[in-house]
């Protein structure tokens, strides 16, 4: 249940934001006049490429936080200010208490506590048209660009992709310990971080797979045969629905904080209609001149009613 007094309130829904594995890799300092948020080095991983996906949480917590302020009428400017503390190279994102009221980020704050990754498969169908147009709508308000991609054969290509990114994860010692950490086992481990195992949503034989799949012994024999594709199946299930594809060019990590908040305003908008985002995806693409391009990938069933 959120606070009482504004202020908490706030950051309580900066708490409840989405971030890869549920890490919440962020750390928040509130007073009486803003609310700062910067990244938690200690909850990064090999994933997360020059903290590119720490930001876009953190991205995403500080847009919750705005949705907050303006449903208690206290919104006021953000700004993102280097950091003092020996990262001189990040930045601190604050948001000054102010006054302001934005009607579509308060009617985003009621959808804040209900938003939750919805990982059933889903049901390929068209999307609504309206729902596109909502979707495209929501992220061209952070300075974004919703990309739908609804061509059946286009989308068999993403996920067989990022199926083919799961398996690797998989066989990858590393990636896989890191994996393997973000699980949480209800009865053995706190829930207030992590992926409970219970959100998986999986089937009897989707369960069984998943326990060989904790078993590093195993993966080592799979990734000395060049085999595992089964390893990449439950995202191919799940990618093959509709999607769509948040993008936001030339990002700095301040920028990658923006791509997130792009990202997340259209998260919560299937939840008014039809449909379900489904799960995500961040990517960075590397160039000389450092982190050429942050986008974030979400996919979208027509054939579920609750938020993802």
């Amino acid at each position: 249940m959120a606070p009482d007094d504004p202020h908490e309130a706030i950051a309580h829904a900066a708490h409840l934001a989405p971030s890869g594995g549920n890490t919440q890799p962020w750390a928040l300092a509130l007073d009486d006049d803003e609310l700062r948020l910067w990244v938690d080095h200690t909850k990064s991983s090999t994933l997360d490429q020059g903290f590119r996906g720490s930001y876009t949480a953190l991205g995403a917590a500080l847009l919750n936080a705005r949705a907050a302020a303006s449903a208690h009428a206290r919104l006021g400017p953000i700004a993102f200010k280097p950091r003092t503390d020996g990262h001189d190279d990040e930045v601190v994102a604050t948001m000054a208490f102010g006054d302001e009221l934005d009607l579509d980020l308060a009617e985003l704050s009621s959808w804040v506590a209900d938003r939750h990754t919805n990982r059933k498969p889903g049901e390929p169908a068209v999307v609504a048209p309206a729902t596109v147009e909502a979707l495209r709508a929501a992220a061209a308000r952070e300075g974004g660009a919703a990309h739908v991609v609804t061509h059946r054969e286009t989308l068999g290509a993403c996920a067989t992709a990022l199926a083919e990114s799961d398996r690797l994860r998989y066989l990858t010692p590393w990636l896989h310990a890191e994996l393997m950490s973000e699980l949480r086992w209800p009865g053995h481990d706190a829930l207030e971080s992590g992926i409970d195992v219970r959100t998986l949503e999986l089937d009897a034989a989707e369960r069984a797979k998943l326990a060989v799949a904790t078993r590093a012994d195993v993966m080592a024999h799979l990734s000395a045969w060049d085999a595992g594709a089964a390893l990449g199946e439950i995202t191919h299930e799940r990618v093959v629905s509709s999607s769509a594809l948040v993008s936001r060019p030339n990002a700095p990590a301040s920028a990658c904080s923006r791509s997130r908040r792009c990202r997340s305003t259209p998260w919560p908008t299937p939840t008014t209609s039809p449909s379900s985002a489904l799960s995500e995806h961040h990517s960075c693409a590397r160039s000389t001149s450092g982190c050429a391009a942050c986008w974030d990938w979400a996919t979208v069933s027509s054939s579920c009613c609750c938020c993802g």
